[in-house]
């Protein structure tokens, strides 16, 4: 049987949810199928991921991407010509060789990734798969508990909150759509909560409000989850992004209340998990603290996860478990640059242990095939934006679907997570 072997792969500029371009690639095979998929970014990043590439200059404030567009119909479409479509590991393989780089800073991550996921879509496709079986096997139906990002603070909110991300972990359900509505709800009563209290209320992937500390966020986020009748079905997360406030002069972290050392985090960190019902702590220390780590993992009751950490990496994840650095990764399709290192990073982190922590990126577009990735990869968590914007209703929407057609096989990972 002859498969269907890539023809041509076009390229364009598109605007993100950030307002901030990005790549779609539109992929077609020798047998007429053409599909699109399209690259995520980051805003907060790890020094160890898949480097986009961008234009400089004036135009689109220096942010523009033709330079990838470029790269990928003039670069990477005659590389590719001809390769077997339903061969993700072939294609990858090539995407790397053609770069050249440990960073993909050549062609560009964005141009790279956006190309991996459209074959691994056209892969799916001319095989009648749905694309989380196509990468996941017969064994992909767990549906991992989707993380809504409630409130924003530190750098991405201007506000006077220490950490990045404040999340809300939904486990208590019987599947994931029940879960959704009742995240939604949360959300909706929090919203309005804060606008009783602050006024007009800004939202960036999150709401972010005028506060003053963590301790004042989880108490309105736990106030609007008792309002809606889930108490201790819902838990929290964090997105500390510790490196964002790391001084590294210093070597001190630089609080709102006074530096700290990596210890002064930690004691934080146990306090707060004394108090609170929280599930995952994520980057709590800066990137390259293993040790850090390690002791933060044996001293709180919680996944400990790592992202500029690990950074989707199997090589800096192997150093972090070596330390006992942590015990859940999380996993970013951009971060490692192609379709296959992100599953190889997390086979390799659920053989080591580890948890598996799918995540959108602050700079998603349409393209659903986050949600996709997360089951294929068998994360027991998905972090993702409040439920406002359209670039992330789609991974909602998408992840309840993927439930429903895989209906009584579908195993929600709520369960593992009860308090």
């Amino acid at each position: 049987m002859f498969m269907p072997t890539i023809k041509k792969i076009n390229a364009r500029e598109i605007i993100n949810g950030r307002g901030v371009p990005a790549v779609e690639v539109e992929l077609t095979t020798d047998r007429g199928l053409s599909v699109c998929a399209s690259a995520p970014s980051g805003v907060s990043v790890s020094s160890h991921e898949a480097v986009e590439l961008r234009d400089g200059g004036e135009r689109y404030l220096g942010k523009g991407v033709l330079r990838a567009v470029e790269n990928v119909e003039q670069v990477i479409s005659p590389a590719l010509a001809g390769l077997d479509v339903t061969d993700q590991a072939l294609v990858d393989q090539r995407l790397l060789e053609v770069d050249g780089t440990p960073d993909k800073s050549h062609l560009g991550g964005n141009a790279i990734t956006a190309v991996s996921l459209a074959a691994a879509r056209a892969g799916a496709q001319s095989l009648g798969l749905e694309l989380y079986r196509y990468l996941g096997g017969v064994g992909a139906k767990g549906i991992p508990v989707m993380c809504p990002n409630m409130l924003s603070g530190s750098k991405t909110a201007g506000n006077e909150l220490d950490f990045e991300d404040y999340l809300l972990v939904p486990y208590g359900f019987e599947s994931i759509e029940e879960a959704l509505r009742a995240g939604v709800e949360v959300f909706h009563r929090l919203h309005r909560n804060l606008e009783s209290r602050f006024g007009l209320i800004a939202q960036i992937t999150a709401l972010a409000p005028p506060m003053q500390t963590s301790e004042e966020a989880f108490d309105m986020i736990l106030e609007a989850v008792e309002q809606a009748g889930y108490a201790r079905r819902m838990g929290l997360g964090i997105d500390v992004a510790a490196g964002n406030f790391y001084d590294v002069d210093k070597g001190l972290y630089a609080l709102r209340a006074g530096d700290t050392d990596a210890d002064g985090m930690i004691s934080l960190y146990r306090e707060l998990t004394d108090k609170y019902p929280i599930v995952f702590i994520e980057d709590g220390l800066m990137e390259e603290d293993f040790a850090g780590f390690a002791r933060l993992t044996e001293a709180v009751d919680c996944l400990v996860v790592g992202d500029d950490l690990f950074a989707t990496n199997t090589e800096r994840l192997a150093l972090g478990a070596a330390q006992g650095a942590g015990n859940a990764m999380l996993c970013k399709v951009n971060q490692a640059g192609t379709v296959s290192e992100a599953m190889a990073a997390a086979s390799a982190a659920q053989r080591l242990g580890y948890d598996v922590v799918a995540s959108v990126r602050s700079g998603e577009t349409d393209d659903p095939a986050q949600a996709d990735l997360a089951v294929a990869v068998g994360a027991s968590l998905m972090k993702i934006g409040c439920p406002l914007r359209g670039e992330m209703i789609t991974k909602y929407n998408r992840l309840m679907n993927i439930s429903r057609r895989l209906g009584r096989s579908a195993v929600f990972h709520g369960a593992e997570f009860g308090f």
